[in-house]
């Protein structure tokens, strides 16, 4: 749990309470501005990238309490409390809408047209006059090679496009590490599975390499490493070098060599820009990391790293990355979250338990190499706001050998946390 306690949110819920209770009485104003104060509003942070297919945006800002004075929201309501607001054009409880812009309950900022509908509680959130109406993300499997970055947000788990007041996909575009354009389109995939492995939600779930986005035997395949050669190199040079997002390259704990500083190499990304619900502070999707550079390369300084920048960036991020070990090592072969292997040591002698065993490497082509299995990476968005999120792979100083990151079930929730990824058991 962060500094955003979530004892705003009570208090916040506590004066909209009594306002409601007052409404008639001269109360309503009172708490409107009290309960739409969750925080003072931090300067809005401008990202003026518009490269192809792409505008630049402004992304607003937020304190300790939200942004654009939204309050954190509590937990996720089991019924929707009483509610006859005295005046219509007031936002009594501070979501961002009054009764007249589409409020359905003004005395709760978890129900609004900006809100997300919460499933199976028999609430209507969001206001649509339907309870339990979240459209259903990805029912049908895309096209593997589809260049359309909005049916990769799809996979993903991200498919409300936001109109008026509700939260949703702003804009999603296919860039390079540093977020600038010409990304590979072969670095790219929509995959219904990859060896054993299915999608965690949905029919499809994206893939982001390194190399080449497909299972073997799909066309564009390319091995990530060569069959035979001691030590093994190989894999596909996809020719997108950038420059490193800010404040990378970062060392590993525990690691004797420093990561080379020239450029990204076959760097691959997908930046989504999205309008977070009224009544979530959390964001969270699931990744599953696979890397050839197990284990002849474990240590060195030639690692491929898997990161997610969230801009404004939370509390705890790692240089604007949320995804990240207990030890804040950045996502390589050299994280702890290392767990589905065979067991082996690099040449500075570091071990691998390798917990889950080899098997679920099968028919990857990362069958000789290494994954993280299935993990979460959670973290704190300012309710309301809007953000941008980069999910990056690339190839540190050479593009020799070759990762691909599994990436599903993206979702908002409540819960306000620093960042923290964590194997899903």
């Amino acid at each position: 749990m962060s500094w955003r306690s979530v004892g705003l949110a009570a208090w916040s819920a506590v004066l909209a309470a009594l306002a409601c209770s007052a409404a008639g009485s001269g109360g309503d104003e009172a708490a409107a501005g009290a309960a739409g104060g969750g925080g003072a509003s931090g300067a809005g942070a401008t990202a003026g990238r518009g490269g192809s297919g792409g505008t630049g945006i402004s992304i607003d800002g937020g304190g300790g309490g939200g942004a654009a004075g939204y309050s954190d929201p509590g937990a996720k309501l089991s019924e929707a409390p009483a509610c006859a607001p005295s005046d219509l054009d007031a936002d009594l409880d501070g979501d961002g809408s009054s009764p007249n812009q589409g409020d359905c309950n003004d005395c709760s900022r978890q129900i609004g047209p900006g809100a997300v509908d919460w499933p199976g509680n028999g609430l209507d959130e969001d206001c649509s006059g339907t309870p339990d109406d979240e459209p259903d993300c990805d029912a049908q499997a895309g096209d593997v090679a589809s260049a359309d970055p909005v049916a990769a947000a799809r996979a993903l788990g991200l498919c409300r496009l936001t109109t008026g007041a509700s939260w949703g996909l702003v804009s999603a575009r296919y860039v390079k590490a540093d977020g600038t354009a010409g990304m590979a389109e072969r670095s790219h995939g929509l995959l219904t599975g990859f060896g054993s492995l299915t999608p965690r939600s949905g029919a499809s779930m994206l893939a982001l390499s390194s190399g080449t986005a497909r299972e073997p035997g799909q066309p564009g395949y390319q091995a990530p490493v060569e069959a035979s050669g001691s030590p093994p190199e190989g894999g596909a040079a996809m020719g997108t070098r950038s420059a490193f997002p800010p404040g990378y390259p970062i060392a590993a704990q525990g690691c004797g060599l420093p990561p080379e500083n020239s450029q990204a190499f076959d760097s691959a990304a997908l930046e989504v820009v999205v309008k977070v619900p009224t009544n979530a502070n959390a964001f969270s999707f699931d990744f599953n990391f696979h890397s050839a550079e197990y284990p002849n390369w474990v240590c060195d300084q030639y690692n491929d790293v898997f990161a997610t920048f969230l801009e404004p960036a939370p509390s705890g991020a790692l240089s604007g990355n949320i995804s990240f070990d207990e030890h804040r090592n950045p996502i390589s072969v050299n994280a702890g979250l290392l767990a589905v292997c065979e067991p082996g040591k690099n040449q500075v002698g570091r071990p691998y338990a390798c917990p889950s065993g080899p098997s679920a490497l099968v028919g990857t082509g990362y069958d000789a190499g290494a994954a993280t299995g299935w993990v979460n990476t959670r973290a704190y968005v300012p309710p309301g706001a809007t953000v941008r999120v980069r999910f990056t792979i690339w190839d540190t100083a050479d593009s020799n050998l070759d990762s691909l990151v599994l990436l599903d079930h993206a979702r908002f929730d409540v819960g306000v946390e620093d960042p923290a990824t964590t194997p899903i058991q």
